[in-house]
C-alpha cells in the first residue's frame, strides 16, 4: 500500500509539475500581449477591460482570451478594421464562418484579421468570402468622385474593407439562423481550460520574477567561475581521462597475459 501510495504520490507531482509549467508559459505569453494590446487599443478609442469584455461578448465563449488579444493586436498593428464593433463582427464571422467551413473560431477569426489586413483574397477564400479587389477600389474610388489611380494607400484600406464586410454580411445571411452545436459546447470546454491555464501561471509570475534575478546571480557566478578556471579544469580533466585510459590498459594486459580474451571472446 504503501509503494502505491508514493507511486502516486509521485505521479501527482510530475503532472502538477507539468500543469504549472505549461500555464507559467501561457501566462508569460500573455502578459506580453495583453502590454502591447494595452496600448494599441486606444487607437479605436477605448480602454482594455471594456474592449476584452466586448470580443468574449462576441466570442460567445469559443476563443481563449489570449487568442483573442492576438487577433486583435494583429488587426490593430495591419488596420485590419477600424473599431472595436467592427473587430467584433470579425470574432462573430470566424466563428459562424470558421465552424461552417470545419475550422476552429480562432482560426476563422485569424484568417479574418490576415486577409483583411493584409488585403489577400486567398486567405479570405478559406472562409468562402470572396472579394474582387478591383471591383472594390472602382466602386469606393466612384464613392469618393475620384479615379482609381488617385486614391492613396489608406483609401484603398478602406475600399477592402468596405467589400470585405458586405462579403461577411451576405455569407452570414446565407447560413441562417445560428444554433448552438455541441463543437460550439466542445470549444468553450477547451477555452475555459485555457483561460484557466492562463489564470494558474498568472498566480507564479510574481513569485518567478522576485526568483529569477537571484538564479541569475547564481549561473552568472558559476558561468564566470567556470570560465576563469577553465585552463585548470581542462588539465584536470585530461589527466584524468589519461589516467583512465592507462588503468584499462593494464586491464586489457592482464586479460591477455592470463588467456582470458578467448574467454571474453566466446
Amino acid at each position: 500500500f504503501v509503494d502505491k501510495f508514493v507511486a502516486i504520490v509521485k505521479m501527482g507531482l510530475v503532472a502538477g509539475l507539468a500543469i504549472a509549467f505549461v500555464s507559467i508559459n501561457k501566462a508569460m505569453k500573455f502578459e506580453a500581449i495583453e502590454d502591447s494590446f494595452k496600448g494599441l487599443i486606444r487607437t479605436w478609442g477605448t480602454d482594455a477591460p471594456a474592449a476584452l469584455d466586448a470580443f468574449r461578448l462576441a466570442a460567445k465563449g469559443t476563443v481563449s482570451d489570449l487568442d483573442l488579444l492576438t487577433a486583435a493586436n494583429n488587426a490593430l498593428l495591419l488596420n485590419s478594421v477600424d473599431s472595436v464593433p467592427q473587430f467584433g463582427k470579425l470574432i462573430e464571422a470566424g466563428r459562424r464562418l470558421g465552424k461552417a467551413m470545419g475550422r476552429t473560431a480562432a482560426e476563422g477569426l485569424s484568417d479574418l484579421t490576415i486577409g483583411i489586413g493584409r488585403q489577400s483574397r486567398l486567405v479570405l477564400d478559406n472562409l468562402g468570402i470572396i472579394v474582387r479587389t478591383e471591383a472594390a477600389y472602382q466602386t469606393y474610388a466612384e464613392s469618393l468622385g475620384k479615379t482609381v489611380s488617385a486614391m492613396d494607400d489608406a483609401e484603398k484600406r478602406a475600399a477592402f474593407l468596405a467589400a470585405a464586410m458586405k462579403g461577411i454580411d451576405d455569407r452570414l445571411g446565407k447560413l441562417g439562423p445560428e444554433t448552438q452545436t455541441f463543437t460550439d459546447i466542445w470549444n468553450q470546454f477547451k477555452t475555459e481550460i485555457e483561460n484557466t491555464a492562463v489564470a494558474i501561471g498568472q498566480i507564479f509570475l510574481p513569485v518567478l520574477k522576485e526568483l529569477l534575478p537571484k538564479l541569475k546571480k547564481i549561473v552568472t557566478g558559476i558561468k564566470d567561475w567556470l570560465s576563469a578556471n577553465s585552463v585548470n579544469l581542462a588539465e584536470k580533466l585530461s589527466s584524468a581521462m589519461s589516467g583512465i585510459v592507462k588503468w584499462l590498459g593494464k586491464v586489457g594486459d592482464f586479460i591477455e597475459g592470463n588467456g582470458l580474451a578467448d574467454f571474453f571472446r566466446q
